[in-house]
């Protein structure tokens, strides 16, 4: 069985494709772009980046960021930080 912390990227084929990157062990921008950063941040899809702040210099100018915190033992808090003009509608019809 393999442990899903040692997997660095994962796509999952949906109505959207999605692919999720643990950035956690990637010592920074360089290592998410030796991944192949740049074909899948741009084909479309949407791209989930866990430990972003690791590797926020490869990161598009036009992107979303999401923080979740715990906010008691079953709920969760989520802030979105806008970075691009079309984030700025999306955030707003989210949380308006």
């Amino acid at each position: 069985m393999r442990s899903p912390t040692f997997i660095l990227v994962a796509e999952y084929d949906a109505r959207v494709k999605l692919t999720h990157v643990d950035a956690y062990r990637l010592s920074g921008p360089d290592d998410l772009r030796a991944l192949g950063s740049d074909e899948f941040m741009f084909a479309g899809g949407v791209t989930v980046i866990e430990w972003a702040d690791r590797v926020s210099k490869a990161l598009p100018a036009d992107h979303l960021w999401v923080t979740c915190a715990h906010a008691g033992e079953t709920r969760r808090t989520y802030r979105f930080g806008p970075h691009g003009g079309r984030w700025d509608e999306v955030v707003a019809q989210l949380c308006g």
